[in-house]
């Protein structure tokens, strides 16, 4: 077993961020030169560094507003400036209990927004782990659109040219595909904390297996209002606040 790391900083381009605690590793990926990737506890997260996006991009602004009715004047930058996200749908450990997120496993599906939200915040409290809200959702999209390793289309249009990265109609395992550093896209739809306007709880975004072949765009997204309701397609995006 490796030696968790005592630094707790990273500094990259004069910058500097905090490494989540229990993490063993640091690395990066061949086909994702601009992120950071840390190993926390077994589980795999990407540090989003969302201080580059000014602005959201007007073609995302104009299709949340008059696509998705989305409020987009209620959209502000989260106070944080960076982030880290699993790169893998979650499933449960052995004793049934705790979230993971390992290559190989049964993707955790059939929860409520609630119970959801419960198993981020009890994951890793020591790194404030937490749903992630649909503002760091749309900025981490941004961000990555602005480093090119999102297309336009793949947003807005369709996500049929992820690299085929979607098999209809059978729930693969986690981590079964990764795009962009990611292995969160496709399988199941992203469950996220709609922080936007009152009304709404979370919101459910992106394709899945029981899409039938369609391709749902990465912001095409359905709103909750209760917090019982079960989520028989989506899973869970959990973020490392520290």
């Amino acid at each position: 077993m490796k030696k968790k790391l005592k630094e707790f900083c990273i500094g990259i381009e004069g910058k500097k961020y905090r490494i989540p605690k229990g993490t063993t590793e640091v690395f990066q990926k061949q086909k994702v030169v601009n992120k950071f990737f840390a190993r926390v506890n077994g589980d795999e997260f990407m540090l989003v560094d969302i201080s580059n996006v000014h602005e959201i991009p007007k073609f995302i602004s104009s299709y949340l507003q008059e696509c998705q009715n989305v409020k987009v004047s209620k959209l502000k930058a989260p106070k944080k400036s960076y982030f880290w996200v699993a790169t893998k749908e979650p499933s449960i450990d052995q004793e049934g209990k705790r979230l993971q997120f390992k290559t190989g496993y049964p993707v955790l599906i059939g929860k409520t927004g609630l119970e959801w939200e419960l198993l981020a915040k009890e994951y890793s409290p020591e790194n404030e782990s937490a749903l992630i809200t649909l503002s760091q959702y749309i900025y981490m999209l941004a961000d990555m659109y602005q480093e090119g390793e999102l297309l336009s289309s793949q947003l807005i249009e369709s996500t049929s040219t992820m690299e085929g990265a979607f098999v209809r109609n059978k729930l693969k395992e986690t981590g079964w595909q990764e795009y962009a550093g990611l292995s969160i896209w496709g399988n199941t739809a992203n469950l996220v904390q709609y922080d936007l306007e009152q009304g709404f709880k979370y919101a459910m975004l992106g394709d899945s297996v029981y899409s039938c072949g369609k391709g749902m765009p990465l912001l095409a997204l359905s709103r909750f209002r209760y917090d019982f309701l079960t989520m028989p397609n989506a899973t869970g995006l959990v973020v490392l606040n520290l």
